[in-house]
């Protein structure tokens, strides 16, 4: 499985677990509207998460040359959707909005450090970055 595909398995399996918790957490101290604020945030962020892993795992199958072509302009589409979804949510009073803000804040971090935590342990990026020997 290529890096990008195990990225997006721990993250899904790892929503499994927060979402359930920070909705939970978000019920307790927000009401209902937290919870939903809550548990969208999370939806959110693993959604965009999730696209970018497949759309580049997909590329990478197909062409590993286009890896860099598709990966600024699928972030811009990504980011559309996410902004589209954001101003479609602050026009509702369904859900908590400074719940959501605080989640989806904070989801972006977890996920970034996530990424930084698994290229950390992953081989290939060692072998890739280490050092030229030079031969004589």
């Amino acid at each position: 499985m290529s890096g990008e595909g195990r990225m997006v398995r721990g993250g899904t399996l790892a929503t499994i677990v927060v979402l359930p918790l920070a909705a939970l957490l978000a019920l307790v101290f927000r009401g209902t509207p937290g919870a939903l604020a809550a548990a969208i945030a999370i939806a959110l962020v693993l959604a965009n998460f999730a696209v970018a892993g497949l759309a580049l795992v997909w590329v990478a199958r197909r062409a590993p040359v286009m890896f860099p072509a598709v990966a600024m302009p699928s972030y811009a589409v990504r980011m559309i959707g996410v902004f589209l979804a954001m101003k479609f949510l602050r026009g509702t009073d369904a859900i908590d909005h400074p719940t959501f803000a605080v989640t989806f804040g904070a989801g972006i971090v977890a996920l970034l450090a996530y990424e930084c935590w698994l290229y950390t342990k992953t081989p290939w990026l060692a072998l890739t970055f280490s050092p030229k020997k030079e031969t004589p």
